[in-house]
């Protein structure tokens, strides 16, 4: 079977990248809303500003990205735990491009757990101290 032209490809691939940009963005929005009281959701303002090019940038990267972040931001019902938020921030380290635009996202869920009872999901928040780890009853 002959290769299909030139720009066929390129539509197919076009509309690929798109159908994976909407997934991403529709999955982070879904998961921020939802781990995040209202007022800390709304007051997000990193997240809102990053959200498009941190999508472009997933979008055009190869299709394991998508999954890995399908993986670090949960589906409904569930939310972002500490363990996912552990992992979020483990992920940053080797991924370049986003790093620093996810890096504040992570600095500022963090700080909504460690603030916000309806945020943590009325968890106990555990805190890394040296070597041993403290949970933190608030």
């Amino acid at each position: 079977m002959a290769r299909p032209r030139r720009q066929v490809r390129s539509a197919r691939e076009r509309w690929v990248r798109e159908k994976r940009y909407t997934r991403v963005l529709n999955r982070l929005i879904a998961c921020m809303s939802r781990s995040l009281c209202e007022p800390h959701f709304a007051g997000f303002q990193s997240f809102v500003d990053g959200l498009e090019e941190f999508c472009t940038l997933v979008s055009e990267a190869s299709p394991i990205v998508e999954d890995e972040i399908n993986a670090l931001f949960p589906e409904s019902p569930d939310r972002i735990t500490q363990v996912s938020l552990q992992n979020f921030k483990g992920w940053l380290k080797n991924a370049e491009p986003v790093r620093s635009m996810c890096k504040v996202w992570y600095q500022y869920i963090r700080k909504a757990h460690l603030e916000c009872d309806q945020c943590r999901g009325e968890a106990a928040y555990q805190v890394e101290s040296r070597s041993e780890i403290v949970i933190m009853i608030l």
